[in-house]
């Protein structure tokens, strides 16, 4: 865990130790989701790019950018050309990858204009994880001029950005997924876990956190088995430079929520003041549980900005035998001088700045020499107690066109500004 923690903060780049200092391949995965098959871990990203490693150390790229030559389709940009040409883009965003319970590989692609909400999800198979992948359709699109997924006019300010998935089993075996990216906020739809789609009639799903354009997004799940709860690990702010991305936390007793902080405030009901400038943080700054962020490095010393990998986001979570989860945050490399807001300190967890410490408080455990210990966290006592029930996690790891070929401690965190960075401006996210 502690070897993926690190190449993780050194950007994805290939960290790879044969004994002795450390050596660096060429090897590159932005926005990364994991999944590990026979022992192998594999990563997929944005731009379809992806890598696998024996021990979390050694890398390979195995496929990088949306062109004919990937290999993970055999030729995305005709097999995803519906939602290409509907985000009006030639790259896709941060996708999902999960196994259902037919053998199979479930990739959830999403592709994004980036200036606006025009997005399209949809769902791609194969036998194995490294494909070749087919198309099975789109099941969401955002960004429209009329009638939107819920049969409403699209509404920016209330409806999703369909893109950053994160697919997740409950406790009971029921197959959700979680998504959204600023816009209207993060939103959940539960699936049919024979066919990875969505059930019928849920329109985007359920609201849980944000709206009004928040700059909140990159949402993941984690259900811990100790507590019986669902908490909802986030990204707020922008990726720039001065953007001060930061990961939060919150907690549920049930997978499509309501999810709330330490102080009870339900997320859904956290969202920017839509009389206010565009990406309005400070309303929203007094939410959630904070978890790391915010980070400023200073320029150097002959004058020249500061460059570094200086926000975490879009987290995602590892679990080894007879272990608790472990988030892991993935700084996005972001030239420039360092802008973000200092931020909150912790309010739980390490406060020596730990990223252990304030990962195992979150889920209710303490970071030592042996591991995560479980013992009740800030979190968790100033959440209340923990539910009666306690299930066991099931094992297990809408179709328009049915097989037709073919997506943080919490504290006084001030204005942190910016724009949105390698995404660009978005005056309508």
């Amino acid at each position: 865990m502690a070897a993926l923690a690190v190449c993780v903060a050194l950007g994805l780049t290939g960290c790879q130790a044969g004994g002795g200092a450390p050596e660096f391949a060429d090897v590159t995965v932005h926005d990364p989701d994991h999944i590990a098959v026979d022992g192998t871990h594999y990563l997929i990203g944005s731009h379809l790019q992806a890598a696998s490693s024996p021990d979390l150390l050694h890398w390979t790229q195995e496929a990088e950018g949306v062109n004919p030559e990937n290999p993970l389709f055999e030729d995305v940009t005709q097999e995803l050309s519906e939602a290409l040409e509907w985000a009006e883009t030639d790259t896709l965003w941060a996708p999902d990858i999960i196994q259902l319970a037919d053998g199979r590989f479930y990739l959830y692609y999403d592709a994004c204009r980036g200036d606006s909400p025009l997005s399209a999800m949809g769902i791609a198979v194969a036998d194995k994880v490294t494909g070749p992948y087919e198309d099975l359709g789109l099941i969401l699109k955002s960004g429209m001029t009329g009638e939107s997924e819920d049969g409403t006019p699209f509404d920016a300010r209330v409806h999703p950005n369909v893109i950053d998935p994160d697919v997740f089993y409950d406790a009971d075996g029921k197959l959700w997924m979680v998504y959204g990216s600023f816009s209207g906020g993060l939103f959940i739809l539960e699936l049919d876990p024979a066919t990875g789609f969505p059930l019928p009639g849920q329109g985007y799903g359920t609201h849980v956190w944000g709206g009004n354009h928040s700059r909140i997004e990159g949402p993941a799940v984690i259900y811990d088995e100790e507590s019986g709860y669902y908490y909802l690990f986030v990204t707020y702010g922008g990726l720039d430079a001065g953007g001060g991305y930061n990961i939060r936390v919150a907690r549920s007793e049930s997978p499509d929520g309501p999810f709330v902080d330490a102080e009870g405030l339900d997320m859904a009901e956290v969202k920017s003041d839509p009389t206010l400038p565009l990406f309005d943080d400070v309303t929203i700054a007094e939410s959630a549980v904070k978890l790391m962020g915010n980070h400023v490095l200073a320029p150097s010393a002959d004058g020249m900005p500061a460059l570094g990998y200086i926000f975490p986001g879009r987290q995602l979570a590892l679990r080894r035998r007879g272990e608790r989860p472990h988030p892991h945050r993935l700084p996005h490399p972001v030239p420039g001088a360092g802008g973000g807001a200092p931020g909150a300190r912790p309010r739980a967890g390490d406060r020596r700045g730990r990223l252990a410490g304030h990962l195992a408080a979150a889920l209710g455990g303490r970071a030592g020499p042996g591991g995560i210990r479980r013992r009740p966290s800030r979190l968790v006592r100033a959440c209340g107690p923990r539910p009666t029930h306690h299930r066991p996690v099931h094992g297990g790891d809408r179709s328009r066109h049915p097989g037709r070929r073919r997506h943080r401690g919490r504290g006084p965190v001030r204005h942190l500004g910016g724009r949105r960075g390698p995404r660009g401006p978005d005056p309508r996210r």
